[in-house]
C-alpha cells in the first residue's frame, strides 16, 4: 500500500528491473510503518509470489518481468475496488445518518408522485374565508384533486395553539397554515399560498371571466337595511368582483359546506380557463405572489396551477370536502374537528402520495401534553412521533406537573384504538402499561399523551 515501506536497510535493486517494479522478495510479513494520514483505511494483505532471479538468464528475467506487471495489475484491480467500496461506505454514511441538530435525522423521505399546496383565500382582514388543499398526482394522464376545507377547522399552530383556520392567516407567516392543516390530515404539504379576494378576483379577469351555474340569490343587505340582488340564480358569465364574491358567500347560519361548494365551482372554472405556458402562468401569477403571502417561489406555484391546468383542461380535476364534525366548544363561533374515522379512507382516495412514507397505517394524530414542566419536552416528543409518521398536535401543559409516569389515552378498546396507542408508545419509548381507556379528549385527536417522568428524550 502506498506510504508503507519494509523497515531495515534497502534492498539492492536489480539493475535488469524496469523502472517502478517491485523487486523479487519472501512475503512482506515484517512490521509495517502506520500512516501519517490514513486512519481509519484497512490493509488488505496481499501475498506476494517469490519470484527466483538468476543473473545472466534474459529469459528467466523477461519471465520475472511479466510476472511483476500482472501482479502490478492484479493490485491495481485490488485497490480500485477498495476505493470504490470506501466511497460507498462514505455516501451511505453521510445520506442515512448525520451527527448534526434533530433536524438533519429525520427520516429518508422517497420521491413523491404528488404534490401539494394549501390555497387560503382571505378577506381584507387577512382571516381566511375558505380553504382547499390542491394535489396534483403526476400517475399515468395526472389528476387534480382539491380538499375543501372550512374556515372553521380546529387547528394546532407552534405559536398559538388550537385555533380555528381562519386564525391562522392573521398572526404568522405563511408557513403557519400549511403546517397546520399537515398535521391535521397527517399529509405532507408542500408550501402555501394566501390569496385575498382581490387577488381572484384578478385572475378571473384575467382568463376573461368565468361560466358557472349560481346556486341561489346571492343579496347583500345594504345599510339602509334594504336587500340588494348581487347575482340571481342560474347560468352566469361572471367578472372578478362577481366570481370572488359568489366564491366567498355564505347564507347567515349556513354550514361552511356552502361557502366551500361555491369556491371549489369559481377553482374548476377558472383552473381550466388559466394559460397555457410557463412564462404565461409565471407572468400571471407573480403579481399575486409575495414572500408575506406565499412560502413557495412564484415560478413554483406557476409551475404547479400549470399542471393542475392540465388535469381540469382533461376532466381530471375534482374537489371533495374534508371530512368534519362539530365541536362543542362553548364558544359563540361554531368550530369543527377532523372526523378521525372518516379520515383514513379519504386520505388513501385522495392524497396517498403526499402520505409519509415512513408512517405505519392509517395516519392519525397525537394530542401531547407537558405533563413533567421541562421546557422543550412537547418539542422532542414532537419530532419522535413525526419520525414514525404520526402527527404532532401541541397540548400546551397539563393540569398537574406531578406524573411520575406518562399516560396514553385511547378512546375505546377496539382494535385500531390499540394500535394506534401501541404505535405512539413505542415511537415515545413508553411502556405498553401507560396506555389507558378514556372517551375524554378525542374530540381533538386520536390519542392523548401527557408527558410524565418516564419518558426519556
Amino acid at each position: 500500500m502506498a506510504g508503507k515501506h519494509r523497515r531495515g536497510a534497502e534492498p539492492e535493486l536489480d539493475p535488469e528491473l524496469e523502472p517502478g517494479s517491485v523487486p523479487g522478495s519472501e512475503p512482506a510479513h515484517d512490521e509495517l510503518e502506520e500512516p501519517s494520514d490514513g486512519a481509519g483505511l484497512v490493509e488488505i494483505p496481499v501475498e506476494l509470489p517469490v519470484v527466483s532471479l538468476v543473473p545472466g538468464h534474459a529469459s528467466t528475467r523477461r519471465a520475472a518481468r511479466e510476472q511483476r506487471k500482472h501482479q502490478v495489475r492484479r493490485i491495481q484491480i485490488v485497490a480500485a475496488v477498495v476505493v470504490v467500496a470506501l466511497v460507498a461506505g462514505l455516501v451511505w454514511f453521510f445520506t442515512s445518518s448525520s451527527g448534526g441538530t434533530d433536524e438533519t435525522n429525520k427520516p429518508v423521505v422517497a420521491a413523491r408522485g404528488q404534490h401539494t399546496v394549501l390555497l387560503q383565500v382571505v378577506d381584507a382582514h387577512q382571516s381566511t374565508l375558505g380553504a382547499v388543499l390542491l394535489a396534483h398526482d403526476s400517475t399515468g394522464q395526472g389528476s387534480g384533486f382539491g380538499a375543501l376545507i372550512p374556515a372553521t377547522l380546529l387547528v394546532n399552530t407552534a405559536s398559538a395553539g388550537s385555533v380555528p383556520l381562519s386564525a391562522t392567516t392573521t398572526n404568522g407567516g405563511p408557513d403557519v397554515g400549511p403546517a397546520s392543516v399537515a398535521d391535521a390530515m397527517g399529509v405532507t404539504v408542500d408550501g402555501g399560498w394566501q390569496l385575498s379576494t382581490t387577488g381572484l378576483a384578478s385572475l378571473v379577469d384575467a382568463v376573461g371571466g368565468v361560466d358557472v351555474t349560481v346556486d341561489e340569490n346571492i343579496e347583500q343587505t345594504a345599510p339602509s337595511g334594504s336587500t340588494v340582488l348581487l347575482i340571481p340564480a342560474g347560468q352566469h358569465h361572471l367578472a372578478g368582483d362577481l366570481a370572488a364574491t359568489y366564491a366567498t358567500y355564505i347564507d347567515s347560519g349556513a354550514p361552511e359546506q356552502q361557502r366551500l361548494a361555491r369556491l371549489a365551482t369559481v377553482l374548476q372554472a377558472l383552473v381550466g380557463k388559466l394559460p397555457a405556458g410557463q412564462a404565461a402562468m409565471g407572468a400571471l401569477v407573480s403579481p399575486l405572489v409575495t414572500g408575506t403571502d406565499a412560502n413557495l417561489p412564484p415560478s413554483r406555484i406557476a409551475s404547479f396551477l400549470e399542471q393542475l391546468r392540465g388535469d381540469a383542461v382533461g376532466g381530471r380535476l375534482s374537489f371533495d370536502n374534508l371530512p368534519t364534525h362539530p365541536l362543542d366548544a362553548g364558544g359563540t363561533v361554531p368550530t369543527v374537528v377532523v372526523d378521525n374515522n372518516a379520515l383514513p379512507g379519504f386520505i388513501k382516495t385522495n392524497f396517498t402520495g403526499s402520505v409519509p412514507t415512513n408512517a405505519a397505517g392509517a395516519p392519525f394524530s397525537v394530542l401531547v401534553q407537558n405533563g413533567v414542566g421541562t421546557p422543550g419536552l412537547d418539542e422532542k416528543a414532537r419530532r419522535r412521533l413525526e419520525g414514525s409518521g404520526i402527527s404532532y398536535i401541541n397540548g400546551a401543559n397539563a393540569v398537574t406537573f406531578t406524573n411520575p409516569t406518562s399516560t396514553v389515552l385511547i378512546a375505546d378498546g377496539s382494535d385500531t384504538s390499540q394500535r394506534q396507542g401501541a404505535a405512539v408508545a413505542k415511537a415515545l419509548g413508553l411502556p405498553t402499561s401507560d396506555i389507558k381507556i378514556t372517551d375524554q379528549g378525542q374530540n381533538l385527536a386520536a390519542v392523548v399523551v401527557i408527558l410524565g417522568d418516564d419518558f426519556k428524550p
